[in-house]
């Protein structure tokens, strides 16, 4: 699995409760949560192998995460397997993602839903919500379209008192996910949040040595003539552009429900990087029903020069769970902020994270 995604399904059960839920602090349970089908929390990929090969699941290959992913079905409906391993190659987290056809779709997560329960008993939190236009939702139909509109939810949660968790919900893709995150997923989840901002770092390395000329022309196509910031944003996206506090925003093409998007902010006349990061952490922590801020990362842009990358997620103005990630920069007195958002049921755009650190900005 890609690693900005996991990073954004940290704890997700935590966060997407905290977020949609009237109660911020859903119950934990004692002890662990239990690994899919039998394979123990720390196995290496030949024991997962042979396990899921007497389930019935079929290994396809290596990711470039080094993950494992699997291919099965149940009843003639395709299932995907994918077994997280963290960096000593073992088993810290397994999610199973199910696509039913649109009229199964709600019919197939209760079954999946009732099963769990079944299995493990009563859960921290069993969510069904819909809101604005679609509140008090009762058809299969009505149900999909708020979720795919992102205003709605319908998730079971397992928390547990170790940090571990299981879970079931459907995305906004209308793909069923269940997930079993052991007790050592968040560290590695964490880990790999740090490597996808050194990776950034290395891409704007890489794009720090274009010429003068062709960072004049980029910063010109960019955010327009006489702008104070080079930024190029991800190919084929929408430029908007900016005013006084921000130098443009792009936002992604033919997205449904909400539009991925970056925004790139500027500040005058702040002192120091550590300034900028203090009051970036002080507006992620005042968002509403801020679920999770993760601690700073140390990270480059515009080639060498130092930054800071921070990631949040909260709750949107139309209740869509989101994520932020957030890249700061300080030119001089001048303070840039590159933030990158999307809905927690979507894919990181790779493309967008190598767009985040291409900013340079000018020192005043």
């Amino acid at each position: 699995m890609h690693l900005v995604r996991l990073a954004v399904f940290l704890s997700i059960a935590v966060r997407m409760t905290q977020a949609a839920c009237a109660d911020p602090d859903p119950p934990k349970l004692p002890g662990t949560a239990a690994p899919f089908a039998g394979v123990p929390w720390g196995s290496t990929a030949d024991t997962i192998k042979a396990t899921l090969a007497q389930h019935g699941f079929t290994f396809t290959q290596t990711d470039a995460d080094g993950d494992l992913v699997f291919s099965g079905d149940s009843g003639g409906v395709a299932i995907n397997v994918f077994e997280v391993l963290d960096s000593t190659h073992k088993l810290v987290k397994t999610v199973l993602q199910v696509q039913p056809g649109a009229d199964d779709l709600i019919a197939t997560y209760d079954t999946l839903s009732s099963a769990v329960i079944t299995k493990y008993g009563k859960p921290s939190e069993k969510l069904e919500q819909f809101e604005g236009s679609y509140r008090g939702a009762t058809s299969d139909a009505d149900k999909r379209e708020a979720i795919a509109a992102g205003s709605g939810a319908l998730g079971t949660f397992f928390l547990y008192s170790d940090g571990s968790s299981i879970y079931v919900i459907i995305d906004k893709n209308l793909t069923i996910e269940a997930a079993y995150e052991g007790p050592h997923f968040s560290a590695e989840a964490k880990r790999r949040n740090s490597a996808s901002a050194a990776a950034a770092s290395a891409a704007a390395a890489s794009a720090a040595s274009a010429t003068t000329a062709q960072r004049a022309a980029a910063t010109a196509k960019a955010v327009g003539s006489g702008a104070t910031v080079a930024f190029v944003g991800p190919p084929g996206w929408t430029f908007t552009k900016g005013s006084a506090t921000t130098a443009g925003t792009w936002t992604r093409p033919g997205d449904s429900g909400y539009s991925e998007n970056i925004v790139v902010l500027i500040k005058e006349n702040v002192g120091t990087l550590d300034v900028l990061l203090d009051a970036e952490m002080s507006y992620a922590r005042g968002l509403p029903y801020i679920a999770a801020t993760d601690a700073p990362v140390d990270a480059t842009v515009c080639g060498s020069h130092p930054a800071k990358y921070i990631t949040y997620t909260y709750e949107g103005s139309d209740g869509t769970p989101l994520t932020t990630e957030d890249i700061l920069a300080v030119f001089g007195t001048t303070a840039y902020s590159v933030r990158y958002t999307k809905s927690i049921t979507q894919y990181a755009d790779t493309a967008a994270e190598r767009a985040m650190t291409t900013l340079c900005g000018r020192a005043k």
